[in-house]
């Protein structure tokens, strides 16, 4: 349950989040991940407008926090420095094996973003830009009689959910469990920050299931006599490989 606003000005006129935050650092260094994950989740707004205005970079227990816009553009622009190292163990715990995400900078990472770029071609953004608006549309219409929406749970989740069944080909068993599992990777691997055993074990569980249902649903499809796929349908992308077009040939005059 979040704050409410008095309380949080409570709080910032009581010494603020980086009072408690130090203390907390020096009676229990290792308790201190969860007290920031913990306002993460409830209280960010006031949390960051703090941290821009006395202590723009946060340097936590196994955890950094980076709240001015310059320094995080100069954070993603430095892969070879800020890897994603934190992330590879629990992220292919969950899935079984490397992938693209867990391995920046390897041979692995390079060949699946090329792979990427022949199965994902820039002409399919028009299609793809439609079928989120579609998605967007309907979620915002939905909201109308309730008086708005929640942005991340009704509007940017309905979206990606369509976009990964109807682009990519994945709808997983229904919407409800395919966000289900994702939700429940992610966050073992993106706000586990003080490494819940409980919180990894559901992640493992949640990714094996996914992977399995993957494997059933690539199985059928190759299973079946292979179409043409019309671009910016469920047929194209990683459930549905096709093959690059074949370069035209050419004819030199003599």
């Amino acid at each position: 349950m979040q704050r409410s606003d008095q309380q949080r000005s409570d709080q910032t006129v009581g010494g603020g989040y980086l009072q408690q935050y130090d203390t907390a650092v020096r009676r229990d260094p290792a308790a201190a991940p969860a007290l920031v994950a913990g306002w993460l989740r409830t209280d960010w707004r006031p949390l960051f407008a703090e941290l821009r205005a006395r202590r723009p970079v946060l340097a936590a227990p196994g955890l950094a926090l980076v709240t001015r816009s310059a320094d995080v553009r100069e954070v993603l622009s430095r892969w070879e420095v800020f890897t994603v190292a934190a992330y590879t163990d629990r992220l292919e715990g969950a899935l079984g094996g490397p992938v693209v995400l867990s391995r920046d900078a390897t041979p692995l990472n390079w060949r699946e973003r090329g792979l990427m770029q022949v199965m994902l071609p820039p002409e399919d953004v028009p299609a793809v830009r439609e079928l989120a608006g579609r998605a967007a549309d309907e979620a915002l219409d939905a909201a109308v009689p309730h008086g708005g929406d929640d942005a991340v749970g009704d509007l940017f989740r309905r979206v990606a959910l369509r976009v990964c069944a109807g682009y990519f080909g994945f709808p997983g068993p229904d919407e409800a469990t395919l966000s289900r599992w994702s939700r429940t990777v992610i966050t073992d691997v993106t706000a586990n920050l003080p490494g819940d055993p409980d919180v990894r074990a559901a992640s493992a569980r949640a990714g094996r299931e996914m992977m399995d249902h993957l494997r059933e649903v690539l199985a059928g499809r190759r299973a079946r006599p292979r179409a043409a796929p019309a671009r910016g349908t469920s047929s194209t992308g990683c459930c549905a490989p096709r093959s690059p077009p074949a370069p035209e040939s050419t004819t030199n005059a003599s």
